[in-house]
């Protein structure tokens, strides 16, 4: 049994091992497995039970004085492990992978990593007031939550391919003039998401952050570059809604993919990138099977004659399970707007696998 001793620093969560000298924790490490072993060059260490007796600051500390060039710290129990505030500075480190953990302002400011070109975080919880790196090319975020009351700021002036998939509140997108490919998908979350259409209610007055003059759109603006785009999101997260009533040009923009968030207040959103995408070639539409936008909503994008519409458009695809009046209506609205039927694509999805067919 324990001494009485270590049972209150067990029930106390104390981190002794921690507090060693580091030289016998140098000691620990070269006494760990081949597995848990690592290449000066990529340093993969899996935290599992160790997590909870070693604090994550010497680990990122230790890995760094290696000059590894990929790190990656991961959690496989969910439990988000919170990493220690500990400011990331290295001229070797290239790839940066985070599963599983709880990030925060220190972690997030990537300025010291010079050479920083791939970041990639799953199931992690970001705590921070903003993710800055003047050098990072490719972010990927999948089943990240944003879990601060303002908005993080994303300043990444080099990023060229974004993926996120999250939920809580809504990133603020800087300018990104290197983009080239985004897939931004919103899950449901409370902060981000309203019935009405009033600024002021309690689920809309957390839009913008605080120091914004409220005239610029808080994701729509930094991917105003992007030459592949897609945009798909929960029907009661209004953020692409919002973003919409101030929407940039798309000068860059070559292929587009919305789901059916776009059909609210009578095909606004639709209509919107039609008339600010004037190099668009391909757009598909991804319906889901039941119809849960109101199109028929006040507020609905202002027609402008055909001519407004981008020439270079060739293929609309419309994926559905089944053709119903939302089809009917988007078709109609194009064929206003002079697209041709020929170049409209119907594919029918299959609901069990989700494979589609012409």
């Amino acid at each position: 049994m324990p001494t009485p001793g270590r049972a209150r620093s067990i029930a106390s969560g104390a981190d002794r091992i921690s507090d060693l000298p580091d030289g016998v924790i140098h000691h620990v490490l070269s006494l760990l497995p081949a597995h848990d072993a690592f290449d000066p060059r990529d340093f993969d260490f899996d935290f599992y039970e160790l997590a909870q007796k070693l604090r994550s600051r010497r680990w990122i500390w230790y890995a760094l004085c290696c000059n590894v060039r990929v790190l990656r710290l991961s959690l496989d129990d969910m439990a988000a492990f919170p990493l220690a505030r500990v400011p990331l500075f290295s001229r070797y480190l290239t790839k940066l992978e985070l599963d599983c953990v709880e990030t925060n302002n220190s972690v997030l400011d990537l300025s010291g990593c010079p050479v920083l070109v791939e970041v990639k975080m799953e199931y992690c919880f970001i705590n921070a007031d903003e993710i800055s790196s003047a050098s990072l090319k490719k972010l990927t975020m999948k089943e990240c939550e944003f879990r601060r009351k303002r908005r993080t700021r994303i300043s990444l002036p080099s990023l060229i391919s974004l993926v996120t998939l999250y939920s809580g509140r809504a990133p603020l997108l800087g300018s990104m003039p290197s983009l080239e490919s985004a897939i931004v998908s919103l899950n449901y979350g409370w902060e981000d998401h309203c019935d009405c259409d009033e600024d002021s209610c309690d689920g809309c007055r957390y839009y913008y952050i605080p120091d914004d003059d409220g005239t610029s759109c808080v994701l729509l603006n930094g991917l105003s570059e992007a030459t592949h785009l897609q945009l798909s999101s929960y029907p009661d997260v209004f953020v692409f809604c919002r973003d919409v009533k101030r929407c940039p040009k798309f000068t860059n923009l070559k292929t587009l993919v919305l789901s059916d968030w776009c059909l609210a207040a009578d095909l606004n959103a639709l209509i919107c990138f039609l008339q600010h995408s004037p190099t668009l070639e391909k757009l598909t539409l991804q319906l889901s099977g039941v119809p849960e936008c109101s199109m028929e909503q006040e507020g609905s994008y202002k027609l402008l004659e055909p001519s407004y519409i981008s020439h270079h458009l060739k293929m609309m695809v419309i994926k559905c399970e089944e053709v119903d009046g939302r089809v009917h209506k988007i078709i109609k609205t194009l064929s206003e707007y002079g697209i041709p039927l020929e170049h409209i694509n119907m594919q029918q999805t299959n609901r069990s696998s989700g494979s589609g067919c012409e």
